[in-house]
């Protein structure tokens, strides 16, 4: 009797160059597949590789089935790169990993969490902090902490790139306009039932995501802009606050016109015009954000 689990498993995994243990990786990957449900596919993106990645790959075709191979024209965003397998699979599940040995025994249990009733299973590093250094983390720990109170949205500081999605989530993720961008939000803004498997990663992996500074900052800022109106309401509201302070600044100018003798000569017309101006350009600027809120609000 075959027990094994009627679905088909997508597995997505991204490579810039391999060593003579990727297909081994591969092999053992297949083998705890095959023996956990009855299909699967193993989609490798090859994001423009230079070391003869691509030649290993096509001769590991000729040996292990289900493997399909897709070539970037050149390097981009690991998480553009993931997106890119996500669209071309055809799971009910896809599971998105790194190549290392940590991440194959935590495979089958992202499996039992979805067998479970969860649409999102996401892989947390044990320690993951120290891969990246103190500060990188005491940051990244700040700005999610930042992010929630501003927001009300709480993305979770396991929010890896080692996850399983339903079918489900994938589809809504690739309706979104910027899905490379909200793959990182998806479990804090999406109402989809996830659960957390924790899992120790070797000191010794050669393929962990090391981040720079200078790339968190970026996707932190992408974050924010893509997933919240927060930056665009506190420009509506700094406009809006300096044309009122323009407001007073005229009104102070027409009492000293009215009450202080010896004014400067065209101090009073040249302060009421400039104030004036500036108040016209907060105004729009505040109204131009609000209209901006509103096309933003309704892209969701």
């Amino acid at each position: 009797m075959d027990d094994r689990a009627d679905i088909l498993v997508s597995i997505i995994l991204v490579v810039a160059e391999s060593d003579d243990g990727f297909a081994g990786l591969i092999r053992d990957l297949h083998g705890r597949l095959n023996a956990k449900v009855r299909d699967h596919e193993i989609i490798i993106i090859d994001n423009a590789s230079q070391d003869g990645t691509v030649a290993r790959i096509e001769r590991l075709i000729e040996e292990v089935p289900n493997i399909h191979l897709y070539s970037l024209a050149r390097a981009c965003d690991r998480d553009v790169a993931v997106l890119a397998g996500i669209e071309n699979s055809i799971g009910d599940f896809v599971i998105t990993m790194l190549p290392i040995g940590d991440q194959l025994p935590v495979v089958s249990r992202m499996i039992d969490q979805a067998l479970a009733g969860a649409e999102i299973v996401l892989g947390r590093s044990v320690g993951d902090s120290r891969h990246h250094g103190w500060l990188y983390g005491l940051l990244a720990k700040g700005f999610f902490g930042l992010y929630r109170r501003l927001t009300g949205i709480a993305i979770p500081a396991e929010a890896s790139n080692f996850r399983l999605m339903s079918r489900g989530v994938v589809n809504y993720l690739l309706q979104t306009d910027a899905a490379h961008i909200m793959f990182q939000a998806l479990p804090a803004i999406a109402a989809f039932k996830s659960a957390v498997i924790p899992y120790e990663m070797s000191s010794g992996s050669q393929l962990i995501e090391r981040r720079s500074m200078g790339s968190g900052i970026h996707k932190a800022l992408s974050v924010v802009l893509s997933t919240t109106a927060f930056p665009t309401r506190l420009l509506s509201l700094l406009s809006v606050l300096a044309g009122l302070l323009n407001l007073v600044y005229a009104g102070y100018v027409v009492i000293i016109a009215i009450f202080k003798e010896g004014v400067a000569e065209g101090w009073i017309t040249l302060s009421l015009q400039i104030s004036g101006m500036f108040f016209l350009v907060s105004i729009i600027l505040a109204l131009l954000s609000e209209y901006i809120v509103r096309i933003f609000e309704g892209s969701l």
